[in-house]
């Protein structure tokens, strides 16, 4: 059965040719996880702490300062400045992260938002996306808050994706019933191309 984390999953689906095929036989041969290959890890696990021991964002920036690589600590530093520029000014209180698996036919998809958290009193149940160089699209995060949505299935929640380089934040757009074909049509052609790759 293949199984894939949503974030991925959105990128092969708004690829098309053969670039789609590369990331679905990318998929199928990747190692199993390991957190010293996570290259977000102790970013996204920082953001998780300063939320729920109510830190003060300003830690976030301080992380970059014990990396070694200069080119992670470039990115680390200018992510934690974005992020605390969108963060401030909000009254954000912090909840158990909530994650689950879409199953359709062989596939599931581990949707796995890292926020769980109440924004001046709403709330949010958001997935970060992290690249510095490849800024988070409108048919990509639709993908993934459908996915997330349909999966957790908690109703008066804001279903979103933050792409923290661009502080903006993408809820679901379109028609649900409509995007729910597109859905599925995407997982058949996962399915059928992940057997022959």
């Amino acid at each position: 059965m293949p199984s894939i984390l949503v974030k991925e999953f959105s990128a092969i689906a708004t690829q098309s040719g053969t670039k789609k095929l590369t990331l679905i036989k990318n998929q199928k041969n990747k190692k199993p996880y390991h957190p010293s290959t996570d290259y977000y890890k102790g970013f996204r696990e920082k953001i998780v702490t300063i939320f729920k021991h109510k830190q003060q964002l300003n830690e976030l920036t301080k992380l970059a300062d014990k990396l070694s690589d200069d080119n992670k600590k470039n990115n680390y530093n200018i992510l934690a400045k974005k992020f605390v520029l969108w963060a401030n000014g909000k009254n954000i209180s912090w909840h158990e992260p909530l994650r689950n698996i879409y199953l359709s036919n062989q596939t599931e998809i581990i949707c796995n938002p890292e926020l769980n958290v109440a924004i001046d009193g709403k709330k949010h149940i958001i997935k970060l996306y992290f690249s510095v160089k490849e800024p988070m699209t409108r048919e990509r995060a639709n993908y993934i808050c459908y996915l997330m949505q349909s999966s957790i299935d908690i109703n008066d929640v804001v279903y979103a994706v933050l792409d923290i380089n661009t502080r903006k934040m993408f809820t679901f757009s379109g028609d649900l019933q409509i995007f729910s074909i597109a859905v599925e049509s995407e997982i058949a052609w996962f399915e059928r191309a992940w057997q022959q790759l």
